[in-house]
């Protein structure tokens, strides 16, 4: 009996030794995970259009762009945040100062894009200056065009570039094209649109260029996505108003259909190409986003939310719609939420009365997955505005504010992701909700950082948690950063915290990062202070 006892301890001491490695390698493996290695803190001058952005990261560090009240300089750092050199930005014109419209990656290497207006010849010049060993080199000209508007409109367009307020340039997804695309809005209803397009390879070689005086509608209108496809077509999507049968003034129509209509453009040389998103009677697209299913075909996807004309009805289901440059919208479908799609996404009380997902999701990114399903991203966000009265005097209104009297901030909510998994047939498989709250004054540090790297998906947001998630997760604060993986195959991998804002009193910045295979670079910052992170993805 004694051996027996001993030998029963031993393999029961083995199995706990055991036990207690695996914890180990899975813990030590979950704090790999989700260590971030943290830079020393920096200061921003105070110049309005101090910033930073970041350009590229290899196996020797990663570069950024500094802008502040002396110009530019591109600073190289080291894996260890150890700054490697520093180099002034050199670009100019011939006449003018160039300014910097975007950076880009292509298959051909990066290039900075910056532009001037030529007041002589007024030409609207674009320049592109490519990424070599760590330096911009001189740029060359990519694109002029004399525009055929007045000097004044041809100036106001121009200055939304200049004060940041337009679109960067588009990539195609396998990175062989990239347009630059522009709409001037008419100064009133009667006035038409003034769009430019060109097109360019992936060594930022003009292939084509056009300009268009357009109206997409008499009333509202909004384009709500661009893109450009590996075969080198312009694409926009957006919806005009639409008055519906028996609508009253007002109100919306009494079929209870959205008063507005999405819309499919293609923009050629010589015209553009309006489809209207069809989808069937009594229904109606709620949100539409364009892909391409193989980009390097130019067969097209329309997929987004849908409504019927019950009042009752919030989000009915998905649609899908697929068409070619050539012939226009091929087919359509739609597919209702089942009850176990809405599972956990909306109230039991919801489902029961057949009312569907909330209506503030909108659709950003598409997903493949490696069994050869799709899936896209969808965010649910809104904005609402507060009335400043902080600085507030009888005499002198908001005395203190920048942006004069009666300013009204405006807070942006981006709160709960959807990712619906679904085949090419239209057919949904899954929906992965994931659960998030948070509102900020900044625009920069809500919604997510997206990055795909080695066949998974990477989401990295800031989260408000409540009273009982700090509690479970053990964590101090009310600010958290989390990270969510995606697997090769659509399902959700893991979730874990970067840090909370008790751990790191800095801002995560959603919209500026950086990532390869390996490694990805994050921005957190507060006010004039900023710092750089790293992560390693293996």
């Amino acid at each position: 009996m004694e051996n027996l006892s001993v030998n029963f301890d031993m393999e029961h001491t083995q199995k706990w030794v055991l036990l207690l490695v695996i914890l180990f390698i899975v813990s030590a493996l979950s704090a790999q995970w989700t260590d971030v290695s943290w830079g020393p803190v920096y200061k921003k001058d105070s110049g309005l259009f101090s910033g930073y952005r970041f350009i590229d990261i290899d196996d020797d560090g990663y570069y950024v762009l500094h802008e502040d009240n002396n110009g530019q300089t591109i600073v190289h750092y080291d894996l260890n945040h150890r700054i490697v050199s520093v180099n002034a930005l050199m670009l100019r014109s011939p006449f003018q100062p160039l300014l910097i419209q975007d950076i880009v990656r292509t298959k051909a290497g990066i290039f900075l894009i910056l532009h001037y207006l030529d007041d002589r010849s007024k030409e609207w010049i674009m320049m592109a200056s490519p990424f070599i060993e760590g330096e911009f080199r001189d740029p060359f000209q990519i694109y002029a065009q004399r525009h055929k508007l007045k000097p004044v409109d041809l100036r106001r367009a121009y200055e939304q570039f200049e004060n940041a307020q337009a679109d960067g340039m588009l990539v195609s997804e396998d990175s062989t094209k990239v347009a630059f695309l522009h709409i001037l809005p008419g100064q009133d209803y009667k006035k038409d649109e003034y769009i430019t397009v060109a097109v360019f390879d992936e060594n930022l070689k003009l292939e084509w260029q056009s300009t268009h005086f357009y109206k997409f509608s008499k009333k509202e209108f909004e384009i709500t996505q661009s893109e450009v496809s590996s075969d080198g077509k312009v694409f926009m999507v957006g919806w005009t108003h639409k008055k519906r049968s028996g609508s009253k003034r007002g109100s919306r129509s009494e079929e209870y259909l959205p008063d507005f209509e999405y819309k499919l453009y293609e923009i050629r040389e010589g015209e553009i190409i309006q489809d209207i998103v069809n989808i069937g009677d009594r229904v109606a697209p709620l949100d539409v986003a364009l892909f391409f299913p193989d980009p390097k075909k130019s067969d097209f996807l329309l997929t987004g939310f849908y409504t019927d004309d019950n009042h009752k009805t919030r989000q009915k289901g998905l649609f899908f719609a697929k068409g070619h440059p050539d012939v226009g919208l091929l087919s359509s479908q739609i597919t209702e939420f089942k009850a176990r799609d809405l599972k956990n996404l909306v109230s039991d009380r919801a489902i029961s009365k057949g009312k569907g997902l909330d209506l503030s999701y909108d659709i950003n990114q598409l997903l493949r997955f490696d069994n050869g399903t799709l899936g896209f991203v969808a965010e649910k966000n809104y904005v609402s505005y507060t009335n400043n009265n902080d600085y507030y005097n009888p005499y002198y209104g908001y005395y203190n504010s920048f942006y004069g009297p009666n300013y009204r901030e405006p807070l942006f909510h981006t709160d709960d992701i959807l990712i619906p998994v679904f085949d090419t047939e239209g057919n949904i498989m899954t929906i992965h909700k994931v659960e998030k709250d948070f509102t900020s004054s900044h625009r920069s540090r809500t919604s997510y950082a997206f990055a795909q790297a080695n066949g998974s998906t990477f989401l990295i947001f800031n989260d408000r948690k409540s009273k009982d998630e700090r509690k479970s997760a053990n964590r101090r604060g009310s600010r958290f950063t989390d990270i969510l993986r995606i697997g090769p195959s659509g399902l959700i991998a893991d979730r874990s915290t970067l840090f909370t804002n008790v751990e790191l009193d800095l801002d995560f910045v959603t919209s500026n990062f950086a990532n390869n295979d390996d490694t990805i670079i994050i921005s957190s910052e507060s006010n004039r202070r900023f710092a750089f992170g790293l992560m390693l993805l293996n």
